[in-house]
């Protein structure tokens, strides 16, 4: 809203939520566990800042393989071609036995991985809010987040130079946090595109009778 105010946009204005939202909670509702929840991390790479610096990448990997729970990564394609041209990552990947390679997933799928891990690990900006939006700690392998609001709120932390105890001690700090609610005073109840609805019929009515 201030954003709006600066940009001379002041009226009308509404708070109807994020549209993300509904879509989220409508499928959230229909997917169903397919590993035991709360004994995995969920991981995805795929940001320039991390992939297109090889050590850096490595130093990625490398934390993952050392964390305490399994780690489930659907490997984007382009993070795929990236380690199988390099013989060092190949080979730690697939040495690896905590890390777990999935091929790219569906939307509902990813979804049902997000809801039932014991943490997230990633540098999307999607999926950071979706974490935040299902109760579920995250922990942001970047130095800079879309989301403010889910650091500023303890829900997400920046990991920039991840290993593996910095992982678990962020990750351990965030879930002593209570979730219940905060994702919907943030981004709504999963009713924004209604609100929205609403709000142009209302203007119609106004204004073409």
């Amino acid at each position: 809203e201030k954003q709006l105010r600066k940009e001379g946009i002041a009226q009308p204005v509404y708070r109807v939520g994020d549209v993300m939202a509904d879509i989220l909670f409508s499928y959230a509702k229909k997917v169903k566990a397919c590993r035991i929840p709360g004994t995995y991390y969920l991981a995805t790479i795929h940001r320039n800042v991390n992939t297109d610096d090889l050590r850096k990448l490595g130093q990625v990997l490398k934390a993952l393989a050392a964390l305490n729970k399994k780690v489930i990564l659907p490997l984007h394609p382009r993070t795929k071609k990236i380690i199988e041209k390099n013989r060092f990552l190949s080979r730690l990947l697939n040495n690896s036995k905590q890390i777990e390679v999935l091929p790219a997933v569906s939307y509902t799928e990813m979804i049902g991985l997000q809801k039932y891990a014991y943490a997230i690990l990633t540098d999307s900006g999607g999926i950071q809010k979706e974490a935040f939006l299902l109760g579920v700690p995250c922990v942001t392998l970047r130095n800079e987040t879309e989301w403010i609001e889910t650091v500023r709120l303890g829900r997400n932390a920046l990991c920039p130079h991840p290993e593996a105890r910095t992982i678990e001690r962020l990750v351990e700090r965030i879930r002593r946090k209570k979730f219940s609610g905060i994702s919907k005073r943030v981004y709504g109840d999963g009713t924004a595109s209604r609100r929205i609805l609403k709000h142009c019929e209302n203007y119609l009515k106004r204004h073409h009778g």
